[in-house]
């Protein structure tokens, strides 16, 4: 998707969270701009298909927002029941900072892209920022402008305000919750914008997790993130049959860029399939009984060239309802197992 140079200013708080976060203020920045359309988009379908606002209160909404002469946002989000009267306090009250965001880019774009105004108690800018952002991206943050200001505004008002939509979505959860998203997230987070939220939701989906609005989960995929000026590479080695070579440069456009992409992935995968399928069809019990059958037979778990068929030999060896259990796994989910046993199981 192509992308265009922007420039825009943020405070030293945001560039702190931004740094910290990401481990690149630019990084971070181009991350937020442009996840928001998605995210707004998202959002707002959520609030309609949830039920937070129904359709005659939509409906009456638009009407009221057409004899305005603007629409002002703080980071807060538009205080809808105030500008709307006191009627509005109960259909609105419940609704979050961010799905006040998400409500009034949806007027706006009813009323023809018309301009947000920005109220001026968003926070004072001291840092210039420069990032490769969408145009989606940029035609969303100029629909946000501060009267008086340049037609980057808009961008720095969404970047200083994410920090307080984050904090306040952060706060919210349970620590309970936090835990199984990070458990879920294993060692990377989202690293595509447009995707925000989604890879999370579709995680917790499958392990009958809890339904969280989409930017909340966006929200998590942010904290969880590994920041990039942390991340070092390691140089890897490892000796590989020549028929294993020539299939990863069938594969890849190097075996270099093959290795990278098998090693890097491997951690995230094998801790997912351990979530949804091996803790899933088996219990302790039973992967301590299949740990111990491969030792009594002697089938070794460690070797490659077997991998995912070793483990069907010893659940065969050990009964017919256990190697029914081990047939139905998928070939990898079987290699993860044989993983998990000869190290977590063999540990324990």
């Amino acid at each position: 998707m192509e992308t265009v140079t922007f420039y825009c200013d943020i405070s030293e708080t945001c560039h702190d969270f931004l740094s910290e976060t990401f481990g690149s203020v630019r990084a971070g920045a181009a991350f937020i701009l442009n996840a928001l359309p998605s995210l707004l988009a998202n959002t707002w379908e959520e609030i309609l298909t949830s039920g937070r606002l129904a359709p005659d209160v939509v409906d009456s909404l638009l009407s009221r927002a057409r004899q305005e002469e603007q629409i002002v946002i703080n980071f807060s989000g538009i205080d809808l029941a105030q500008i709307f009267g006191p009627k509005w306090t109960k259909q609105l009250g419940t609704l979050s900072w961010f799905d006040r965001v998400a409500t009034t880019f949806w007027l706006a774009q009813q009323l023809g892209d018309r301009p947000i105004a920005i109220s001026p108690d968003t926070g004072a800018t001291s840092r210039r920022v420069g990032m490769e952002l969408h145009k989606e991206a940029i035609q969303t943050s100029r629909l946000f402008r501060q009267t008086g200001g340049s037609t980057n505004s808009g961008a720095s008002f969404l970047l200083n305000s994410f920090i307080h939509w984050h904090h306040v979505t952060i706060s919210s959860l349970s620590q309970e919750v936090l835990s199984l998203c990070s458990r879920v997230l294993c060692f990377e987070s989202c690293s595509q914008p447009q995707l925000s939220g989604r890879i999370l939701q579709d995680r917790l989906a499958r392990l009958g997790g809890p339904e969280l609005p989409i930017f909340t989960l966006a929200c998590i995929e942010i904290s969880n993130m590994e920041k990039r000026k942390q991340k070092k590479t390691v140089q890897a080695s490892p000796k590989l049959t020549a028929s294993v070579g020539d299939a990863f440069r069938d594969l890849f456009p190097n075996a270099n860029a093959g290795f990278g992409y098998v090693l890097s992935s491997f951690p995230r995968m094998y801790q997912l399939t351990l979530d949804t399928e091996i803790r899933s069809t088996f219990c302790d019990t039973e992967l301590q009984e299949l740990y111990r059958k491969s030792q009594e037979v002697g089938i070794d778990l460690s070797n490659p060239q077997s991998a995912g068929d070793a483990i069907l030999l010893v659940a065969r060896q050990s009964s017919d309802d256990m190697a029914g259990k081990v047939n139905s796994l998928s070939p990898f989910a079987r290699l993860c197992l044989e993983v998990y046993l000869r190290t977590e199981i063999k540990d324990a």
